[in-house]
């Protein structure tokens, strides 16, 4: 970015996308099924911190207080332009902990002689969840909550019963992802497939409920927010939805993801949409539409990460999705 700045006839805009960071809350664990842990977990995380310790060299303040998480679309969208950022509440962190028989005993916070301790997992390509996952693990420690921070980069993270051996998932407590949470500009895509309720999957880099809670609230929710919603009735389905989810807390939102673009002269006026975006890889293939399509050599994100590698024997391909505001998709 510093170094765009200084290119003749560039001019760098900076601006909030779909992209966003959370962390989810394994319901099966006995310590996370209690929803008031997870109200006070989600309290603890202190986001503005977050945001500083992940912006680069040079953002301005303004921009990196609007990178705090509002909940899963950032503010500058229909979607989630109504919501506050989340809060910090350390101190009503600890009432929530202590009414579920969580009690501060020699600075770790203990029920019936056992700590509580969480496995925060990441993985390591998403360098933003690489620089989160310590610094939650010391917000936790303040308020007596014990986290060891493991790296897993398998995709895996369901505990698949019929899987034997060391390859088999270890599972988490806590789990820090990234998403683009908007591939199309509408929320029901990704509210559906990671809150709604539905068994596990086991294959790598499955999207899918991670916390896996089951809440009949959150489901009808997600079934008002079906194709019948449209304008005004599908932005507020959507904010029921996702008001029924913060109360729920299957997961926590930690920030939005803040980009920036270098546009020459020709295309300075153009202003960047959130989930605008090509990802360009070093060798590109011929323009040679529509056969590269029919050869796989054009691939769509699916808003998770690159879930189809190159083709086999080679690695000339590349990944192109634009999202219009209107939610029209154009690969």
């Amino acid at each position: 970015m510093a170094q765009l700045n200084w290119v003749e006839d560039v001019t760098v805009k900076t601006y909030a996308v779909g992209y966003q960071y959370m962390m989810f809350f394994n319901s099966k664990n006995a310590h996370l099924a209690d929803k008031r842990v997870r109200q006070a977990l989600a309290l603890i995380v202190d986001r503005p911190a977050l945001a500083r310790a992940t912006a680069p060299p040079g953002m301005g303040a303004a921009d990196v207080a609007a990178s705090v998480a509002t909940g899963p679309f950032p503010s500058n969208t229909v979607w989630g332009k109504d919501h506050p950022p989340l809060p910090t509440n350390t101190t009503e962190a600890a009432r929530l902990l202590d009414e579920a028989g969580w009690l501060l005993v020699n600075n770790v916070r203990t029920k019936n002689g056992v700590p509580l301790s969480l496995d925060l997992v990441y993985y390591n390509f998403r360098a933003d969840l690489v620089t989160m996952a310590p610094i939650i693990k010391e917000q936790l420690a303040r308020v007596g909550v014990q986290a060891t921070v493991r790296e897993d980069n398998t995709g895996k993270y369901m505990v698949d019963p019929a899987c034997t051996g060391t390859a088999c998932s270890q599972g988490f407590d806590l789990l820090l992802w990234a998403q683009n949470t908007l591939p199309s500009g509408d929320p029901n895509m990704f509210l559906q497939t990671f809150f709604k309720t539905q068994g596990p999957q086991y294959g790598a880099w499955d999207s899918q409920n991670f916390a896996q809670l089951s809440s009949t609230t959150i489901d009808q929710a997600l079934e008002d927010l079906g194709p019948a919603a449209q304008g005004d009735t599908r932005k507020n389905a959507a904010a029921a939805a996702l008001n029924a989810i913060l109360d729920e807390v299957p997961a926590t939102f930690l920030t939005t993801a803040t980009w920036h673009v270098g546009l020459g002269s020709r295309a300075k006026t153009y202003e960047p949409w959130g989930s605008d975006y090509h990802v360009i890889k070093t060798s590109m293939p011929a323009s040679n539409w529509p056969p590269a399509i029919i050869n796989s050599r054009v691939y769509t994100l699916d808003g998770t990460m690159d879930a189809k590698g190159p083709p086999t024997g080679g690695s000339d391909w590349y990944e192109s999705r634009v999202a219009q505001p209107d939610g029209a998709l154009f690969t």
